[in-house]
């Protein structure tokens, strides 16, 4: 005779839990805590383990299969999401700021471990390594960053700035010894700190005591042990600036030529994803596509703005990237270059435009995870066959 199914949604309302509506945890999962609040339509996998005083859980958080949550406080904010075969426990506090994402097989150690709003993480993320159960074990990441398998070691703090991104394989060290410092060799213990706006390409290695400037670039595969200005680019071994007050400003007129050329390199993803673009209106300083979707007329266009020629509002559905456009038809699409604000309907078309201008450094975030549409190609092929 088969067990009726642990009801772990109700056996924690039972001992004072509160708990929102919609909200799944697997029959397998475990939650153990004194105090737990979890907000509206929470996802938690199978065989999850999460062990706290104080858990909470915003609304539609999801937490995948086979993790270990253990810390004093947990802190998960909207829409934030761990993937599977995740351990995390950190001893304090482990919190994450709303549509924050780690991918699978995290392993994350330290004593506070804080995630800002719309953090990214791929597989494979590490913190901890030597001297991550003590006081100074702290890192902190601002809102907005890209982290891969990454490894940050917490013998000291490390504070990472908004906007920041980590390529695949950084390293992060905030501590180093060996041999016996009473033989004449050192030991050294010290925090990193990186600014606003830093991209650390990838292999690259950042020792302790250095803290890097906003806006820098730093080479693939660089060792960066000496602190470094804002706006430089630095490559080598050792790190050695090559290039100061980076970048150079451009023009209006560059950033017009840019944006063109970067929609007409977005033109043939459009027909691979089953866009039919009919018509393409170049112009000195602007470019539009019209195009259909079945039955609906799209148009979508670029012009600085503030004067937009009325032929970018023609469509069904219009879409207007702009510096300083405004919309002359309800229900345009606006997505300002400069702002990085979206007003109009989010279509799923909108979303694959925010993913491909991702690609450019042009980050539209708030507006949920990035996504992009599939290619038509057909997937009917009987691929057993070839075998």
């Amino acid at each position: 005779m088969s067990q009726k199914p642990v009801d772990r949604v109700a056996e924690l309302v039972n001992k004072g839990a509160d708990i929102g509506k919609s909200v799944v945890i697997h029959e397998t999962a475990q939650i153990v805590a004194k105090k737990i609040k979890i907000g509206d339509a929470v996802q938690i996998g199978p065989n999850t383990k999460i062990f706290t005083k104080n858990l909470v859980l915003d609304s539609d958080v999801k937490i995948g299969s086979n993790c270990m949550l253990r810390c004093n406080q947990i802190e998960l904010g909207f829409e934030s999401s761990i993937g599977n075969n995740n351990d995390i426990q950190p001893y304090s506090l482990f919190k994450m700021g709303k549509t924050s994402r780690i991918g699978n097989q995290a392993h994350i150690r330290g004593r506070e471990v804080t995630l800002g709003d719309d953090v990214f993480i791929t597989n494979g993320f590490r913190v901890g390594g030597g001297g991550r159960n003590e006081p100074d074990a702290i890192l902190t990441v601002g809102d907005r960053c890209t982290m891969h398998n990454n490894f940050i070691n917490l013998a000291k703090p490390v504070s990472i700035g908004n906007d920041v991104g980590l390529s695949p394989d950084v390293i992060l060290i905030t501590h180093g010894y060996w041999q016996s410092v009473l033989e004449g060799y050192s030991a050294t213990y010290a925090s990193i700190t990186i600014h606003d706006w830093v991209i650390i390409g990838m292999r690259a290695t950042i020792l302790p005591g250095v803290e890097i400037g906003e806006r820098t670039t730093i080479g693939a595969g660089a060792i960066v042990s000496r602190s470094l200005p804002p706006r430089c680019v630095a490559v080598g071994i050792p790190a050695k600036v090559i290039k100061t007050d980076y970048p150079t400003p451009i023009s209006e007129e560059q950033q017009d030529k840019l944006m063109i050329e970067i929609l007409q390199t977005y033109r043939p993803l459009l027909i691979d994803k089953g866009f039919d673009v009919t018509r393409v209106v170049e112009e000195e300083r602007g470019i539009l596509f019209e195009m259909t979707h079945g039955s609906e007329k799209i148009v979508l266009s670029y012009f600085r703005g503030p004067q937009v020629p009325p032929k970018a509002f023609a469509g069904d559905a219009n879409i207007l990237l702009t510096f300083r456009g405004e919309s002359k038809k309800p229900g345009t699409v606006v997505m300002n270059v400069e702002t990085l604000k979206i007003t109009g309907n989010l279509t799923p078309l909108v979303h694959d435009i925010r993913d491909f201008l991702r690609r450019y450094g042009i980050r539209f975030y708030g507006y949920g995870y990035f996504s992009s549409l599939h290619p038509t190609i057909s997937h009917d092929m009987d691929y057993d066959s070839l075998y």
